[in-house]
């Protein structure tokens, strides 16, 4: 007896790995998937349900997929009899709720009460969705929420501030599934369920029908005659293709293996190949059009209209990849590396011959959200048309029919049922901030310790942002900050979409910060390189991804918050510091900038971003700093320094 619940915790406790379908696991993924994207459609164009319906139908094919798909061990990549047995029970738990969810849609919290089997289904639902956090999310988002659960259910035991009234084990179950405050069922995981399902699916059928290798072609037209050819095809490749996937791991996958060993070819050392892929790929989760999964709960929790946060994001995100592409482009010119053999560059008419077919269901979609139609019914109107358009490609083996596309919405669920996991924990986060208060709470003390400074707040609210994301997916990372984070930030006068928007870009950022840093270490093994000398080098050459942040919150022009004027103030003055800072970054400037020099233009850079306070000296350092390198360039034309190599293994 004992050596069974010795097993039985263990298995509870260990970490766990993903583990590849087989014929059994497919055919019953499948099984789950298809009805999953026939009732994603008809919600998408007809279809209206309660929130507790929508949470039931979308999570729990998406759980049962998780626990199949999921291993008791790190490394083993094999489904045991707990997995097994733990699906199961997730599809009778799931299975009663979802019959009785006419009669749970109309729950009056207080009045109605859970029966003894409803509790039991209940508590399954909430035990599997810990399991799967521990094992496919981190150690620290359980924590996080097992703590909180913790306070729910003995905070009536403490004094002062954290005091809360009692909540009986069956009062914490019932609001884990029925309430309005969060829950399972809250708003993450609903936005999983209205947006972010159907954007997956649609850039994976972008991907798969070629849309991945036409992007890249794209940007082998627009870079790859340029110096540093390669590395900027892979910043214009990953930014391209992250606008249909939004995940940076994704991309570094889909885009790395390809431009990672070319750069290696062309003697990037490892690491900065790696770095420079890791950099790039991390802005795509920002980058509209459909930018990442974490941009629809953020419609979810603020309200505001997806259309809105696509224009606030539009100027931003091609801030960070112009700094990204001089950065590279500076880098690559110090240390001699050239273009792309031309016969490995297509022509335009090339690729457009085929291409047009990727073109036109981006455009279908940025004008049905543009003209005012829900971001759902857009992404379907685009997923049709791909798969329309796919069928005149003449290219046949990037043609969608059946099988293909059964095969494809089989591959979403299993990619996202990891992501409903955290989802769904971060909305029983929601629920224990709500319910108990503490979420005004963490406010007013964040408020508080940081003596009321808006910008202490900012650096507190970054630094906290980034350790949530130490190995937790984003959209997870976004909706703890969310919850926890962005009411303090609007108490602190930020606006709702700034402060959204910070969190968002820190939540992203997370992902190239040491000494955890996912992006980074899967690019890493890609180029086989050292990951933490990877994911260091990826911030040095990233630091717009930080100051791009603290920029739009002092300088609202940049997310389109203020006055015609004052956007083109803030775009002119954001524009020439990153200017300026991609070549103090890199020493160079047509030549090798001297080390004061790099001093003094970094000083007149921050000057320039930051000195919002006091216009005309931002406007004077703006000015300065281009003198400088202008200086620079015309003392030293002519020059071509003999002294740069490639750096060494301790840069």
């Amino acid at each position: 007896m004992g050596k069974r619940i010795t097993t039985l915790v263990g298995n509870v406790l260990t970490g766990g790995d993903s583990v590849p379908l087989n014929p059994v696991t497919r055919t019953i993924a499948t099984a789950l998937a298809l009805p999953l994207a026939i009732f994603q459609f008809w919600l998408a164009f007809v279809g209206i349900v309660t929130p507790i319906q929508l949470g039931l139908f979308f999570m729990i094919p998406m759980l049962i997929v998780a626990c199949l798909t999921t291993s008791g061990v790190t490394g083993v990549q094999k489904t045991g009899w707990f997995e097994i047995v733990m699906a199961v029970s997730v599809a009778l738990a799931g299975g009663y709720l979802m019959i009785e969810s006419p009669r749970l849609g109309t729950w009056m919290l207080g009045i109605s009460e859970f029966s003894m089997i409803e509790l039991v289904a209940g508590a399954i639902l909430i035990f599997v969705t810990l399991v799967m956090v521990k094992r496919r999310v981190g150690l620290g988002m359980l924590a996080v929420v097992l703590i909180l659960m913790g306070y729910l259910a003995f905070g009536h035991l403490l004094s002062g501030f954290l005091y809360h009234r009692e909540f009986t084990p069956a009062d914490i179950i019932e609001q884990s599934i029925i309430s309005v405050n969060g829950g399972l069922f809250g708003t993450p995981v609903a936005a999983a369920a209205v947006y972010v399902y159907l954007f997956v699916v649609f850039g994976k059928i972008l991907q798969t029908s070629g849309g991945g290798q036409f992007f890249f072609d794209v940007a082998a037209i627009v870079a790859g005659r340029r110096v540093g050819g390669v590395a900027k095809v892979g910043v214009v490749s990953s930014g391209l293709f992250g606008m249909i996937s939004g995940s940076p791991t994704s991309d570094v996958v889909t885009t790395g293996t390809i431009t990672i060993p070319m750069m290696k070819r062309l003697g990037y050392p490892a690491h900065i190949a790696a770095a420079i892929e890791t950099v790039a790929c991390v802005g795509g989760s920002f980058l509209p059009p459909v930018m990442g999964a974490v941009v629809f709960i953020l419609v979810e929790f603020t309200g505001i209209p997806y259309g809105d946060v696509v224009k606030a994001s539009i100027a931003i995100a091609l801030i960070y990849y112009f700094t990204l592409y001089l950065q590279v482009h500076h880098f690559s010119a110090k240390h001699g590396f050239g273009q792309i053999d031309e016969d490995k560059i297509p022509t335009f008419f090339k690729v457009m011959r085929t291409g047009w077919v990727y073109v036109l269901p981006m455009i279908v979609l940025v004008y049905l959200i543009e003209s005012g139609f829900t971001p759902q019914y857009s992404v379907a109107i685009a997923i049709a048309g791909t798969v329309v358009l796919s069928w005149f490609n003449p290219e046949r083996d990037y043609r969608l029919g059946p099988v293909r596309l059964v095969n494809l919405v089989t591959d979403a669920a299993v990619m996202m049922a990891p992501l409903v996991a955290a989802v769904a924990a971060a909305g029983l986060v929601e629920q224990v901030l709500n319910v108990t208060g503490l979420g005004s709470k963490i406010s007013y003390e964040m408020f508080e310790m940081a003596g009321g400074m808006p910008i202490l707040i900012l650096i507190l609210a970054a630094l906290v942002t980034i350790i949530f994301g130490m190995g937790m997916p984003v959209p997870a990372v976004y909706a703890l900050a969310a919850i926890l984070l962005a009411p303090g930030l609007i108490q602190a006068g930020f606006g709702v979409l700034q402060a959204h928007l910070f969190l968002v870009w820190f939540a992203v950022a997370s992902h190239l910060t040491p000494p955890v840093a996912v992006c980074a270490y899967v690019a890493a093994t890609i180029a086989e390189a050292p990951p933490m000398k990877t994911s260091v080098t990826a911030s040095r050459l990233g630091i717009v991804v930080f100051l791009i942040p603290f920029a739009f919150m002092l300088r609202p022009g940049l997310i389109m918050q203020a006055d015609v004027a004052t956007i083109v103030v803030d775009l002119l003055m954001t524009t020439a510091a990153m200017f300026t800072l991609a070549a103090a970054s890199m020493g160079y400037f047509t030549s090798s900038i001297a080390g004061w020099l790099r001093v003094v233009l970094m000083v007149l850079a921050a000057v320039a971003l930051f000195g919002v306070a006091v216009p005309v000296v931002s406007a004077v350092a703006a000015v300065l700093s281009l003198a400088v390198l202008g200086w620079h360039y015309f003392a030293k034309a002519g020059r071509v320094s003999s002294r740069d190599s490639l750096p060494s293994a301790a840069e």
